[in-house]
């Protein structure tokens, strides 16, 4: 009867040890991707703020391009539902 009372016992550690290291890992990545979102962030403001006057038609094209991929990256498509 012990045994069965201490492997019970046993058994609840470990189950409360893998949901302790389940909630890091998902702490972690939550962080992790809250970091890359915050540098995604950083470079859109800043092809926002790039003067574009002088460029030549493809090179304003791109820069288009280039901000609208930032964008839907950080809030997602517009009606896709991808947003991060």
């Amino acid at each position: 009867m012990d045994d069965m009372k201490e492997f019970q016992q046993k058994m609840a550690e470990h189950r409360v040890e893998a949901a302790t290291w389940n909630f890091k890992a998902a702490q972690e990545k939550e962080e992790k991707m809250l970091e890359y979102k915050n540098k995604l962030l950083e470079k859109f403001t800043e092809l926002l703020a790039f003067d574009t006057s002088k460029m030549e038609a493809w090179a304003k094209a791109a820069h288009v391009r280039a901000v609208t991929n930032l964008s839907d990256q950080i809030w997602g498509g517009v009606g896709t539902g991808d947003a991060m």
